[in-house]
């Protein structure tokens, strides 16, 4: 991993929303198909469904000592119907976090009055590269959002400098706390790791869908910040 030399994290201005925008739902279309072709395959190749499968056709097979062939069709179509019906469930429950057309993503893009937060933006050789927001949900919380690196840059420290620099700019007036919450989702795995080494903490999570094997989380972590004025 190393730092691009010529990286600049400034405030976002009102000419780089369009290409902001352009990057953030690329990002997401591309992070939804990653992930829906993930979930399938941890729900389909799980070894229990196939386990399940076959403890069906034995018993099912010996008690109506019906042919092996026809029944093991008939018993595999029925259990992959169920699999996607509840997979169809599931992936509708966590399919909004990936939304590109969510209400509130061009609010995010909004340049937001001091007292209340502020949105930066990482740039790279005159391209913007990563996005971050950070706006007051509580009168003593600060909540980190829009967390987004372009994919030709990650692996380059990006996102960790982000993190650093919401720290930096979040004063203590405005808050006693900063929170980000992230998805177990397989593409933000690298994200985790950025926010441990920053200092996050986990501080709780919550079940969106669940579907056996298949569980997908929300988690909050937060930090307190920095006493300092």
């Amino acid at each position: 991993m190393f730092l691009p030399a010529d990286l600049e994290i400034r405030p976002l201005r009102s000419p780089d929303q369009p290409e902001v925008h352009r990057m953030i739902t690329s990002i997401l279309a591309d992070t939804r198909q990653l992930e829906l072709h993930q979930q399938i395959k941890l729900l389909f190749l799980h070894p229990a469904l196939w386990i399940f499968s076959g403890i069906l056709i034995a018993v099912i097979g010996i008690s109506l000592d019906s042919p092996p062939i026809p029944t093991s069709i008939v018993i595999l179509v029925v259990v992959m119907m169920v699999a996607k019906r509840r997979f169809q469930t599931y992936w509708n429950a966590i399919k909004p976090l990936f939304d590109v057309n969510s209400p509130n993503l061009d609010d995010s893009f909004c340049t937001h009055p001091s007292a209340d937060g502020f949105f930066l933006v990482a740039t790279h050789r005159q391209r913007i590269v990563g996005t971050v927001s950070v706006v007051r949900t509580q009168p003593t919380c600060l909540r980190m959002e829009r967390l987004f690196v372009h994919p030709a840059c990650r692996r380059m420290g990006i996102a960790t400098q982000l993190i650093q620099e919401c720290i930096t700019r979040s004063p203590k007036r405005w808050g006693q706390g900063l929170t980000l919450t992230a998805s177990t989702a397989s593409t933000q795995m690298a994200l985790a790791k950025c926010l441990g080494q920053a200092g996050f903490q986990e501080d709780g999570h919550t079940v969106m869908a669940s579907a056996y094997p298949l569980e997908f989380k929300t988690v909050t972590v937060a930090m307190l910040l920095d006493n300092q004025p």
